[in-house]
């Protein structure tokens, strides 16, 4: 198991409860999309958001040393990226790995847009590096690289990086 594990999120974690529960009001789901929060969750928004994440994820990968990377516990889900499409959000070119695929670095940020869009659900990993998903825009990655730089990036995009191991381990 990587040394160095964090919880990467668009939640300001001084808006979490003493048991560690968001306590803001905010969306969490790509079905938010014209949904009222504090206005409309527009589609540029969320591809902000999306872009924050996806580019973030991708940087760690590199600073990690993870050119390649493998997909495990690989789930397709009931959405589709017709019903997506109909939202206003761009279509993302992907054909559904198959379990123990390996994917070059290059398409980590394609895959971070399918798990956060809930097409698929699946665990990115390297025997040194990995990337889980949990529900509502949660993001663990793990690293033997500290990664300063690329906690300086998410942090830059506006995403919050929280030391935390991932519950998906």
């Amino acid at each position: 198991m990587p040394d160095h594990q964090w919880r990467i999120t668009k939640y300001d974690p001084a808006l979490r409860s003493d048991s560690g529960r968001f306590t803001g009001k905010t969306w969490t789901s790509v079905w938010d999309i014209g949904t009222p929060f504090d206005g409309k969750l527009t589609v540029e928004e969320y591809l902000r958001v999306e872009s924050a994440y996806s580019k973030s994820a991708a940087s760690f990968a590199v600073e990690s040393s993870a050119f390649q990377v493998s997909i495990s516990d690989f789930e397709i889900s009931t959405s589709n990226q017709a019903e997506l499409t109909a939202l206003g959000l761009p279509e993302i070119p992907w054909k559904p790995p198959e379990e123990g695929s390996v994917i070059p670095v290059n398409r980590i940020q394609d895959l971070v847009r399918i798990a956060l869009r809930e097409i698929a659900w699946f665990k990115i990993q390297t025997h040194s590096f990995f990337i889980h998903f949990g529900h509502d825009f949660y993001m663990y990655i793990g690293s033997d690289t500290a990664c300063d730089s690329s906690r300086d990036l998410a942090r830059l995009h506006g995403l919050f990086v929280e030391d935390f191991r991932s519950p998906y381990s």
